[in-house]
C-alpha cells in the first residue's frame, strides 16, 4: 500500500476501475478506499481529480446510482474533484473488449484523461 499511497499523493488525476458487485465496488478497491483515511484527516488529496469507471453485470443506467452510492465516502471526505464516472455492462472476461461501442468509449477516456492532466 505505501507504493500506491505515494503515486496517489503525487497524482494530479486519479483513475479508479472496479467491477461492480452487489451495488458496491469491489473488495479490494474497497480496501485501497478504505487505507486513504490518513489521506482524509490531513487532505492530502483535497483538490486531486478522479476518474471511476465501473462494470457490472445490470444496465448502466441502474448500476450508475450504485457506482455514485460507492464511491461518495470516498470522493467527499477526501474533497475529491470527481470528473466522470463512466459504467459499463460485462458478464464475461472479454465483453468489453468485443464490444465495439464499448471500445470506442474506453477510447474517449482515456483522451479525455490525458487531456485533464499536465504533460
Amino acid at each position: 500500500m505505501r507504493n500506491v499511497f505515494d503515486k496517489l499523493l503525487k497524482a494530479e488525476l486519479i483513475i479508479i476501475g472496479s467491477p461492480l458487485y452487489y451495488g458496491n465496488v469491489s473488495g479490494l478497491t474497497k480496501s485501497l478506499i478504505d487505507r486513504t483515511i490518513p489521506a482524509y484527516e490531513n487532505e492530502l488529496l483535497k483538490g486531486k481529480k478522479l476518474i471511476s469507471i465501473m462494470v457490472g453485470g445490470g444496465e448502466t443506467k441502474i448500476t450508475a446510482k450504485f457506482h455514485k452510492e460507492a464511491i461518495r465516502g470516498f470522493v467527499k471526505y477526501n474533497k475529491l474533484k470527481l470528473l466522470k464516472i463512466f459504467n459499463f455492462q460485462g458478464f464475461e472476461a472479454n465483453d468489453l473488449r468485443d464490444d465495439p461501442s464499448a471500445m470506442k468509449e474506453i477510447s474517449k477516456i482515456i483522451k479525455s484523461a490525458l487531456a485533464d492532466i499536465s504533460l
